[in-house]
């Protein structure tokens, strides 16, 4: 007697798929709105916590390593802030929300490659989620305005 699987409720099942679309998106990933993870959605969950997963599918490794300098200029220009504002507490205020900024960065894209545990923490900017979007907005907004009246 054969038995179906429901392979929605074994272990590791979003993690295994992430991997599968990142892996399958080569250099330059399988385009914009196209592949098999969008057409069948094999990934489930692919616009908020796996959304890394979907970039590698759809533009490959091309996309990722741009999503990866996005994020490292965001850093870079907020720990630059930091370090050139007068104020303590304006150095504080950057160098706390850039910190949480790149903390949530790493835990997403190392969560979507199989690095560390899938937590559920959004990818900055780019996961669908209304809260997270404004909460990140709103650091990047202390964040240029210790640069602007830090100086």
């Amino acid at each position: 007697m054969i038995e179906l699987v429901n392979w929605e409720n074994v272990t590791g099942y979003q993690l295994t798929r992430s991997k599968i679309a990142i892996g399958s998106g080569g250099p330059f990933g399988q385009g914009s709105g196209r592949g098999v993870f969008v057409e069948y959605d094999f990934l489930p969950e692919k616009h908020n916590d796996f959304i890394f997963a979907m970039i590698g599918h759809q533009w490959g490794i091309i996309g990722g390593i741009l999503t990866l300098v996005c994020y490292g200029l965001i850093v870079l220009i907020g720990f630059e802030i930091a370090t050139l504002t007068r104020e303590p507490f304006g150095r504080l205020v950057a160098v706390g929300l850039t910190t949480m900024l790149s903390f949530q960065a790493i835990t997403n894209l190392c969560m979507a490659i199989g690095l560390g545990p899938v937590t559920g923490i959004t990818l900055p900017f780019v996961s669908a989620g209304g809260s997270s979007l404004v909460i990140n907005f709103a650091a990047l907004g202390l964040i240029i305005s210790v640069a602007r009246s830090g100086r």
